[in-house]
C-alpha cells in the first residue's frame, strides 16, 4: 500500500521559507524594514489603536487596581475589627461561663445549707414542743398543790409567818362559808 504524503508547496505560496539562510536573514531583520518583509514572507498588517484609548485603558486599569486595593484594605480592616470583636466576645463568654459555674456551685452549697438548717429547725421545734409540754405538766402539778388568793392588800413588811397567818384566817372563813352553803344545799335537796 502506497503512502500518501502531503502535496508539495506550489510556487503560489510565497510566504513559506525554503532555505535556512532566508530564515536567518528574516529573523535578524528589522520588522519595520519593508524590504525584508517583502522578500519571502508575507507580513500581516495589524490595526493599531489610537494612543488616547491606550491611555484611557491604562488609566482605567490603574483606577480599578487602586479601587480593588482600597477595597481589599477596607475589607481587611473590617475583618480585623470583626476578628477582635469575636475574640472579645469569646473571652466574655468564657468569663460568663466561669461566673455561672461559680454561682451554680455557690447556689448548690447554699441550698444544701438551707436544707440542713430546715432540718435543724424542725428538730429544734420538736424539742421546744416537748419542753413546753413538760413545762405545762410541771405547772399543772405545781398548781394542784398551790393556791392563789386575790384581792388581798399587799403588805410591805410581809414575811412568811404573816403570809401563813393570813392564809389560815382566809381558810377558816372559807370553810365556815362552805359549810354554810353545803348545809343550805343539802336542805334544798331534801325538800
Amino acid at each position: 500500500m502506497p503512502l500518501r504524503h502531503s502535496p508539495r508547496a506550489s510556487p503560489a505560496r510565497s510566504h513559506v521559507v525554503t532555505a535556512t539562510s532566508d530564515c536567518d536573514s528574516l529573523c535578524l531583520s528589522d520588522p519595520n524594514d519593508a524590504a525584508a518583509a517583502t522578500s519571502n514572507v508575507s507580513h500581516r498588517q495589524k490595526r493599531k489603536r489610537k494612543n488616547s484609548t491606550d491611555i484611557q485603558l491604562a488609566n482605567f486599569m490603574t483606577e480599578m487596581k487602586e479601587m480593588l486595593f482600597k477595597l481589599k484594605e477596607d475589607h481587611d480592616s473590617k475583618l480585623n475589627k470583626i476578628s477582635t470583636a469575636i475574640e472579645e466576645i469569646k473571652n466574655q463568654n468564657n468569663d460568663i461561663r466561669a461566673s455561672i459555674e461559680f454561682l451554680s456551685d455557690k447556689y448548690d452549697s447554699i441550698v444544701e445549707q438551707v436544707n440542713i438548717l430546715k432540718e435543724e429547725t424542725s428538730q429544734n421545734q420538736k424539742y421546744i414542743a416537748s419542753l413546753e409540754e413538760k413545762l405545762e405538766r410541771f405547772e399543772r402539778s405545781s398548781r394542784s398543790t398551790s393556791i392563789e388568793i386575790k384581792n388581798i392588800p399587799v403588805n410591805k413588811s410581809e414575811t412568811k409567818t404573816s403570809l401563813i397567818k393570813t392564809v389560815t384566817e382566809i381558810w377558816k372563813r372559807l370553810i365556815s362559808r362552805r359549810s354554810y352553803w353545803q348545809l343550805t344545799l343539802r336542805m334544798q335537796q331534801k325538800t
